[in-house]
């Protein structure tokens, strides 16, 4: 069995009872992943959790959903944190939010996470063949904010559709860049 590492973010102090019950579910939620037991993970985040940190465990749904192949699940919940994002809602409306990424904290803008969520939207939607819909997630997202990674997919989204010359400048501007 491999080892199993408690995410370091988790403190059981003085915090609302809520608050310590959802962290345990994610902290749960992230060692059923480490042990490849992402399907059990993904029931129990789903059946049991506040509206306050759905944000936050969504992210970990995210992950699951990749991890065990269910693309339409993730399509779905990337459509939906998207209109959350757009319609102000997201980051419990505030324009910034901390995050973490591998022990390290930084700040996030609602453009950056829109980029994020689209990136990753385009991705998913290519591993379903749809390659209208994923050009259109990496128009948006490159629309915000200059990717190479983003605009290589792109690229691959337009070859996929037989718009060679199109694709060739994509990638071109990808190369200048």
């Amino acid at each position: 069995m491999p080892s199993t590492k408690f995410p370091s973010e988790t403190v059981l102090t003085s915090e609302p009872k809520t608050f310590r019950v959802d962290s345990a579910l994610k902290d749960m939620a992230i060692v059923m992943k480490q042990q490849d037991r992402a399907k059990e993970a993904i029931e129990s985040l789903r059946v049991i959790c506040s509206d306050q940190t759905q944000e936050s465990l969504d992210n970990i749904l995210l992950d699951l959903y990749k991890r065990c192949g269910r693309l339409d699940d993730q399509i779905t919940l990337l459509k939906h944190k998207l209109f959350l994002t757009q319609k102000g809602l997201a980051f419990n409306g505030k324009r910034t939010k901390t995050a973490r990424s591998q022990g390290k904290k930084f700040q996030v803008s609602v453009e950056q996470e829109a980029t994020r969520l689209l990136g990753n939207l385009g991705w998913a939607l290519m591993q379903r063949d749809n390659f209208v819909e994923a050009e259109d997630a990496y128009r948006r997202a490159l629309s915000v904010a200059h990717d190479n990674n983003k605009m290589c997919n792109l690229g691959i989204c337009l070859m996929k559709q037989g718009r060679i010359d199109e694709a060739k400048a994509t990638l071109r501007r990808v190369i200048r860049i």
